[in-house]
This record gives structure tokens, sequence and C-alpha cells, in this order.
């Protein structure tokens, strides 16, 4: 599933330290995802060789920020934030 998609439903459903679950982690892209939000991640796998690739690809994340709040970007462009946090990015 493409990251900008899981953070758009990751910014609907949770709040900024919540922990998200994820029992099938494959190779990490809803702990990326989480990770660039500010939650936490669980996630849960047994082929060592997509854990590997989720642990290189997690620690790659960074948190996206704008203004101090949480967005979605995807080619550098802002994509998706939350309704209460609008005005803190465009003031």
């Amino acid at each position: 599933m493409p990251i900008p998609l899981l953070e758009r439903l990751i910014l609907m459903t949770t709040e900024e330290g919540d922990i998200v679950l994820d029992p099938f982690i494959g190779t990490g892209t809803t702990a990326v995802a989480a990770k660039r939000l500010g939650r936490k991640y669980i996630g849960i796998e047994q082929d060592k060789q997509y854990t590997a690739i989720a642990q290189k690809n997690i620690a790659a994340a960074q948190q996206t920020k704008a203004n101090g709040c949480f967005v979605s970007q995807y080619l550098g462009q802002i994509k998706t934030i939350r309704n209460k946090d609008f005005k803190m990015i465009f003031s």
C-alpha cells in the first residue's frame, strides 16, 4: 500500500503518540508512515528477509512536519493534514 495512503488513514484515526499495529508488517510501510507522523508502531513479521527490509525502511524514515504539525507529504508537497491543524499550518 502506498505510504501517502497509509499516512492519510493514520492522520484520520490517531493522535500523536498513539500506537499503530500492523500484524503483517512486510516491508514496513505502515511503520514508516506511523514514524513519519509521530506515532508509535508495532509490527509482526515471520520472514527474516522482510524483517531486515522493514528495519532498513523504518530507520530511514524521518518525521514530516509543517509549522509543528504532522502532515503527509508526497513529492515535496503537503497532501494530507488534519482539519484541526489547518490554521496552524497555513497561518
